[in-house]
């Protein structure tokens, strides 16, 4: 009786250590899964990751040759007829800051520049300059203005310091500085050098 009694002992702990390895092994085992898991998962936001940096480094490129090197721009209106057309020419421009920084000429006198709309700042024009500093510019009435709406129908206009006088080829259909005045060089963004299409 004595050694059944032992013998059920026995096989009651040798089951009990079998199910806890057998435990044991399935517990490693699901530890293991996570870990992968979670590798797989830092691999997949290191990798988005690098994609989302090389897109900043393009956009700074692409941000830094417009501004500094060559800028592409599309000129749409007919104030520059006939040497710009009113299907949107594009045109090649080199920036100002370009200029400054090599210490190349200035814009002057008859360059077609893109500038900062003096009436909305949220619009650029392309304009010839026909004024630099100290110049002084004859104004004709800007379109739609009679002599009558003028104290004089033509007027000599002197370009003060720091400024430039923008006016369109197109003189019957720009909106110009016979209508908003002298322009700041700061508001100049670029000369036009090429016409790239058509």
């Amino acid at each position: 009786l004595l050694s059944n009694t032992m013998l059920r002992m026995c096989s009651r702990s040798w089951g009990s250590h079998v199910r806890g390895r057998k435990t044991g092994v399935h517990t490693l085992s699901t530890s293991t899964e996570f870990s992968t898991t979670l590798s797989d998962g830092s691999k997949v936001l290191w990798r988005e990751l690098g994609y989302m940096f090389d897109l900043i480094q393009f956009g700074a490129f692409v941000a830094f040759v417009n501004n500094y090197v060559l800028s592409i721009t599309q000129c749409v209106g007919p104030s520059m007829i006939p040497t710009i057309g009113t299907s949107g020419d594009i045109v090649l421009t080199i920036p100002t800051n370009l200029r400054d920084f090599f210490t190349l000429r200035k814009p002057c006198l008859n360059d077609i520049v893109i500038c900062t709309s003096p009436n909305d700042q949220t619009q650029t024009v392309c304009k010839r300059i026909l004024g630099m500093p100290g110049d002084t510019v004859t104004a004709f009435p800007p379109p739609g203005w009679s002599g009558s709406q003028l104290r004089q129908p033509v007027r000599q206009v002197v370009v003060p310091p720091g400024h430039v006088w923008l006016q369109g080829d197109n003189m019957s259909d720009s909106t110009d500085s016979r209508l908003y005045g002298p322009v700041p060089l700061a508001l100049v963004q670029g000369v036009v050098v090429l016409r790239l299409w058509p």
